[in-house]
Parts: structure tokens; sequence; C-alpha cells
């Protein structure tokens, strides 16, 4: 399954496969040897886990966007992130070497967080499914007293909302239910003291702070709070 053409139609085959071997169903794992065959080959030689993820080259987790993937190949030990299985394994051993499906993921979001929790494409976003310009959520900062707005207290709350179409309901609850799963608002709400920091330096410079980051990312439009948020992703 890839993330183009005819989805729906992509997904309606996928199903009627998965009926017709459902006599066939246990001896998947065996017929798709993800466990020995692929997941425990060590890089260089035969393509692997390790070739995947490099190529992949994402080097930070894309469920929670605060935790590194990266893949250090060398030394004593190889240093790799974990593959999480969008779509469970046990519930979709036919898509066991999914490139689609596998997703280099920290080990909170895959292990802690998602595990083995039954989710489909219906109730949840796939990280690689189409998302122009990462503009489906928003993050906010809430200061409840006034010296929490000039960074000199950590006592505000974090926010974030989907801000994607308005009228695609289905979008927006994939995304909603992708906040609940992977915990983001609690999450950086952990985070307060960074943009505490960042509010702080404004409040010293002036907008001029600010200035300095929107030239710092270039080519993104943001609001002065959505660049405190660029910069504490940074941070992270």
């Amino acid at each position: 399954m890839e993330f183009k053409g005819d989805y729906k139609q992509q997904i309606r085959f996928y199903y009627s496969i998965k009926k017709k071997t459902h006599s066939i169903y246990d001896l998947i794992p065996y017929i798709i040897d993800y466990k020995y065959w692929f997941i425990s080959l060590k890089p260089g030689g035969i393509w692997g886990p390790y070739e995947l993820i490099q190529d992949l080259n994402l080097n930070v987790c894309p469920y929670c966007n605060r935790l590194y993937t990266i893949t250090v190949i060398g030394g004593v030990k190889n240093v790799r992130p974990e593959l999480d299985h969008f779509l469970p394994f046990h519930e979709h051993k036919l898509l066991a070497l999914s490139f689609y499906n596998l997703v280099p993921s920290c080990d909170v979001c895959n292990r802690t967080l998602k595990s083995s929790k039954s989710i489909s494409y219906k109730e949840y976003l796939n990280p690689f499914e189409e998302n122009l310009g990462h503009k489906l959520m928003t993050f906010s900062y809430i200061p409840k007293t006034y010296e929490a707005s000039i960074g000199n207290s950590n006592d505000m709350e974090i926010q974030i909302k989907y801000t994607g179409p308005v009228t695609d309901l289905l979008l927006k609850r994939k995304v909603e239910n992708n906040i609940e799963l992977f915990k983001l608002k609690e999450v950086y709400q952990q985070h307060v003291e960074l943009v505490g920091e960042i509010l702080k330096k404004r409040h010293i410079s002036g907008d001029k702070y600010i200035d300095i980051l929107k030239s710092t990312f270039k080519g993104c439009v943001f609001t002065d709070e959505g660049v405190i948020f660029v910069s504490l992703w940074k941070f992270l």
C-alpha cells in the first residue's frame, strides 16, 4: 500500500487479499519473515532495517517531533530507532514489510503510548500521508499571569489544535486522535520552561529577537507565537 493513486481502491484491494489469505494467516509470519529475516539484520551486506531508516532520512520521531531517531553504524554497537508497524503487526501480518507501514519512531511513542493499540487509517494519521506545509496542527501558549507572559514564570498552558481544512471532518478526527494517542499536549506541557526562556529573551530584546527568529526560518509564514514554537521544536 502506498499513498498515491486511488487510495480508497487500494484499501479495498488490501482487505480483499487479507480475506482470501485468512485460512493461512497464522503462517504469514513464517512466509514474510519480518522478525528473523529483516529486523535482525545488521548493517552492510544485505539491504535491511538500517539501510531503510537511513534512506528515509528521518532524524526525529514523526509522531512526537521530540526525540531523535538517529542511526549510527560502526564502533562497538550499532544504533538505530525502532520501526513501528503503523497498523499493528498482530492484526495486519500482510503488511509486516510494507515500507509505508514501517515508521522509524522513538521508544516512548512506539512501545509506551502506541504499543499494540488497534488503529486504522480512518481514525489515525500515518506520518507518510500527505501533509503539505505541515499545517495540520498548531501550537500555542496561554500565560496565566503577567510574569508568565514575559518569561519569569512557567505558569502557562500549552495548547495544540487542528488547523487543517475545516470541511474535512475525517482528517480532523485523525489529527485529533493522533494528538490524544501520543499525548502531545501533555508531553509538550513539560517543556514550558523552554517557552518561558524564549519569551524572556523576547521581552528583554523586544521584537528584535522575533525578527532574528523569522530571518533564521526563512520561507515560513508565522505569527509571533508560531515563531516561538518553531524555535522550541529546534530546541528539542
